[in-house]
């Protein structure tokens, strides 16, 4: 028994059971197989996470002139793009908080249903509009300037794709992974981040089919392409082969770092509200420590580590010029207050607590994974990137032609 060797990019859109697919496979192959679900350009993903994991899932990007690379198979869902939209939208407007997410895009989503889609923001457009296609046909060596090489483009780059799966037949995509890989397909996939209140795709009112259509119209024509792929009807080769009843792999977890002295607790007593924070915005972490005895000169520290598991910041109470000698037994409370000058993303946060003795240091507890946070953008002027940086343009005419 070893861990899965192989190398798979799971390239998933929103509202495509992708985040059920990554749970799958997280439970059946372990986190130290299998990343998170994260949102990365294609290349840096596999830089930064693909010495790490065997399989790296989530919302991928091409830039242009991006290939597929040769030492990975790719794998992707597609869903029927007015029955996405329609998911993408109801989500937003029903289940997204708009203090955690762009409050324009939310707010533009739910303009676009009251007003049965005849208002439509260019934040809501840029989220759906023939999203598919301008996904797949960044893919090549010359940029596809057209709606016609596009959509070609888009065909090409799915045909190099090892699994397309539909969306309403993820157990037949779910099979055809899992006999890839070597492993039980799954009896039922996890219930995740489901949108529950929306109408079906032929309940809504013909005004508001006719412009979700005029939204995504290379997305239709890619999906009524698809519908004549071989790979799309699940018919690829290895599809034909009887899914293993067993593994040949065995699962492998990420191992814990954390440490537990006996008679020490720690317990988080708030993080950032509502688990977000925006960009440059100040947060606190506060702790409690209880101490069953007495130490000599106690060391309380945090750590934050972003969502590729890169060390972002650390700091402790000794490096801050706070002295903790000779504790008694109690409780203790410390406060973090940090800047969340930060990335846009997602981050974990542990805190470690040491015992500074004349002889060493002993450590007492240390967790990794205490609580997470996410950084989502400040309230800006329209930008590209991941950062704000308050710019100052100017143009003015400098001579004659």
């Amino acid at each position: 028994m070893a861990a899965y060797p192989g190398r798979i990019i799971f390239d998933h859109f929103a509202k495509t059971g992708g985040q059920a697919i990554n749970a799958w496979l997280v439970g059946a192959l372990g986190t130290a197989c299998v990343t998170p679900n994260i949102i990365s350009e294609h290349q840096r993903a596999i830089r930064e996470l693909g010495g790490r994991y065997s399989i790296i899932t989530g919302h991928i990007s091409f830039d242009p002139g991006d290939r597929l690379d040769p030492r990975y198979r790719y794998m992707t869902v597609i869903r029927e793009p007015i029955d996405r939209v329609l998911s993408w939208i109801f989500y937003l407007v029903h289940h997204v908080d708009p203090a955690g997410m762009s409050q324009a895009l939310v707010h533009a989503a739910r303009r676009f249903v009251d007003s049965d889609g005849a208002e439509c923001a260019p934040e809501l457009r840029d989220s759906v509009g023939n999203l598919v296609v301008e996904h797949f046909a960044g893919l090549g060596e010359t940029v596809a300037d057209t709606d016609a090489s596009k959509l070609a483009r888009a065909v090409e780059a799915l045909r190099r794709y090892d699994i397309v799966g539909r969306y309403d037949r993820l157990g037949d995509f779910t099979a055809r992974v899992a006999a890839l890989i070597g492993i039980a397909p799954p009896g039922e996939l996890p219930v995740t981040n489901v949108t529950r209140e929306r109408p079906r795709a032929g309940a809504i009112t013909p005004a508001l089919r006719e412009r979700i259509e005029a939204l995504c119209p290379l997305d239709l024509a890619l999906y009524r392409a698809l519908e004549n792929e071989r790979d799309l009807r699940g018919n690829a080769p290895w599809a034909s082969r009887a899914p293993r009843a067993g593994t040949a792999w065995e699962k492998y977890d990420r191992v814990a770092r954390d440490r537990i002295e006996p008679g020490i607790t720690l317990s988080l007593v708030s993080g950032p509200p509502g688990e977000r924070a925006e960009a440059g915005e100040r947060v606190e972490f506060v702790i409690d420590i209880v101490l069953a005895r007495a130490v000599e000169h106690l060391v309380a520290g945090i750590h934050i580590h972003d969502g590729y598991g890169n060390w972002a910041f650390g700091t402790n109470t000794q490096l801050q010029g706070q002295q903790h000698l000779r504790p008694r037994r109690g409780r203790y409370r410390v406060t973090f207050s940090v800047v969340a000058a930060l990335p846009i993303g997602r981050y974990t946060v542990g805190f470690g607590i040491n015992d500074h003795r004349s002889e060493g240091v002993l450590p007492l507890l240390w967790y990794d994974e205490v609580c997470q946070f996410e950084v989502t953008p400040a309230p800006s002027e329209p930008f590209a990137g991941y950062s704000y940086l308050h710019p100052r343009v100017t143009a003015e005419r400098i001579g004659a032609d």
